[in-house]
C-alpha cells in the first residue's frame, strides 16, 4: 500500500480538511456553550474550537503551517515572557494563567483568519446551512424566547437583559454574527446591496441590536459612495439614504443611549477601557504581551478614571468599569474591542498589520467594484473597533479571512 506523502496531499481531494473547514463553519453561530466553563475559559465557548483544534493537528501532520502563525505566535511569547519578568509585583500564577487563556483566544482567531484567507477549497455549502442556523436562532429567540435566555448546553450562563442572544453571549455579539453570516451568505449567493440591506435592517429590529444597525447602515452606505463613483445622482441617493437612516434610528438610538449613560454603565466602561489602552500604546509602543494585559489595566485604569473625572466627565458612571482595576480580578475585564485589546497586548506593530489588512482589502473590493464584499469589510472592521471582543466572535476571523482571500470567489462560489 503507497504511503501517503506531502505530494500526495496536495495532489488529491482533502476531505479530512474540507470535513473539518466545513464543521468549523457551521459550528460557527453556537457561541456560548458549556465548554465555556472548562479551564480554557472563554476560548471554549464557541463549539467551532474542537473541528478547528483537529485542522490545526490535521494540517500540521502535513507540515502544512503558514509562517505568519509562527511569526505572530513568536511575537506573542517574546514580549509576554519578557513583561512577565518585569510584573513580579503581580501574583504571578494569576499573570500567567491569565496569560495562556489569553494566547489560546488570539492564537485561535489568528489561525482562522489566516487559515481562511489562504485556502482554496470551496466551503459554500458550509456557509449556507450556517446562515440558515443563524436565522433559526432568530426565530428560536422570538418564538422559544425562555428556552434561549436559560442555561444549556448552549448557553453558559442565563441571559442578563430582555434582549435576543440566540446561540450566542449576549445581544451585541450576537447582532454582529446575523449580519456577518448574512454578508457570507451574500458572497454565496451573489446578493445585491440594497437587497442586503433591507434584510440587514430586518434582522436587526428582530433582535434589538442598535449598534449592529447602526454600524451596518454605515458600511452599506459607504460601500455605496467609494464603488457607485462621483456621479451626482449617486452622490445624492446616499446622502438620502443617510438623512433616511438617522431619522429611522433617531429615537431609538436616543433612548437607548440616554437610558445607558444615566442607569447603566456600558458606555462608561467602553470610553474608559479604550482611553485605557491608547495610554498603553504610548506608554509601550510594542504592547505589554498575555502576562502584561492585567497589570497595565490595573496600573493605569484608575489614572484614567481619575483623569475623566477631573475633566467633566464625572457625571459618567463608572461603577462598572472601577472593578476591573481591583488587583486579582480576572472576571470579563478588557476593553470591550478586539482593536483597543490587542494594542494593549501588541502594540504598535498591530496596529501596523491590522490598518494594511483593512486598506488592502478595501483598495481590492474596490478595484473588483465589489460592493456586498466591501461593505462587509468596512462593517467588521467596524465592528472590531467599536464594539466587538472578536476573541468570542469567531465569524470574525472566518469572515474576515475569506474575505481577504483574493481568490474568495472560488472559496464562496
Amino acid at each position: 500500500m503507497e504511503k501517503t506523502n506531502i505530494n500526495n496531499y496536495s495532489n488529491a481531494k482533502p476531505w479530512g480538511e474540507i470535513i473539518l473547514g466545513s464543521l468549523i463553519i457551521i459550528l460557527l453561530p453556537f457561541e456560548d456553550s458549556v465548554l465555556r466553563g472548562t479551564a480554557i475559559g472563554y476560548a471554549g465557548a464557541s463549539l467551532s474550537i474542537i473541528p478547528t483544534l483537529l485542522l490545526f493537528l490535521y494540517r500540521l501532520i502535513f507540515f502544512k503551517i503558514e509562517k505568519k502563525l509562527l511569526v505572530y505566535s513568536f511575537y506573542g511569547v517574546f514580549i509576554s515572557v519578557f513583561y512577565f519578568f518585569l510584573n513580579q509585583s503581580y501574583d504571578s500564577d494569576v499573570t500567567v494563567a491569565q496569560g495562556i487563556k489569553y494566547f489560546i483566544l488570539y492564537f485561535y482567531f489568528v489561525y482562522l483568519y489566516l487559515y481562511f484567507k489562504n485556502t482554496k477549497i470551496n466551503y459554500s455549502n458550509a456557509i449556507k446551512i450556517m446562515f440558515f442556523i443563524t436565522l433559526l436562532s432568530v426565530l428560536l429567540s422570538l418564538i422559544f424566547k425562555d428556552f434561549l435566555d436559560g442555561a444549556s448546553f448552549l448557553h453558559f450562563e442565563p441571559s442578563r437583559n430582555f434582549r435576543p442572544r440566540g446561540f450566542s453571549l449576549e445581544s451585541s455579539t450576537y447582532g454582529f454574527l446575523c449580519i456577518t453570516a448574512m454578508f457570507m451568505f451574500a458572497l454565496v449567493m451573489g446578493i445585491r446591496l440594497w437587497t442586503l440591506f433591507f434584510l440587514g435592517v430586518v434582522i436587526c429590529f428582530l433582535i434589538m441590536s442598535k449598534g449592529t444597525i447602526l454600524v451596518f447602515s454605515i458600511a452599506v452606505i459607504a460601500s455605496y459612495v467609494i464603488c457607485s463613483g462621483k456621479s451626482f445622482f449617486n452622490l445624492i441617493l446616499s446622502l438620502l439614504g443617510v438623512i433616511i437612516c438617522y431619522f429611522a434610528f433617531y429615537f431609538l438610538l436616543d433612548q437607548g443611549f440616554s437610558s445607558d449613560l444615566e442607569s447603566y454603565t456600558s458606555s462608561s466602561t467602553r470610553f474608559a477601557m479604550i482611553l485605557v489602552g491608547l495610554f498603553s500604546l504610548l506608554y509601550n509602543p510594542f504592547g505589554n504581551g498575555m502576562t502584561g494585559f492585567l497589570p497595565t489595566i490595573y496600573e493605569h485604569g484608575p489614572t484614567i478614571v481619575s483623569f475623566l473625572k477631573e475633566s467633566g466627565f464625572s457625571w459618567l458612571n463608572f461603577s462598572e468599569v472601577s472593578e476591573y482595576f481591583v488587583v486579582g480580578n480576572t472576571k470579563n475585564i478588557g476593553t470591550k474591542s478586539f482593536f483597543f485589546d490587542s494594542i494593549i497586548f501588541f502594540g504598535f506593530p498591530f496596529v501596523v498589520i491590522f490598518l494594511k489588512n483593512i486598506i488592502s482589502n478595501m483598495k481590492y473590493s474596490y478595484k473588483e467594484n465589489d460592493y456586498v464584499a466591501l461593505a462587509m469589510i468596512i462593517f467588521i472592521s467596524l465592528a472590531l473597533v467599536f464594539y466587538i471582543s472578536g476573541v468570542g466572535s469567531y465569524i470574525a476571523a472566518v469572515a474576515f479571512g475569506i474575505v481577504s482571500n483574493k481568490g474568495f470567489k472560488h472559496v464562496v462560489r
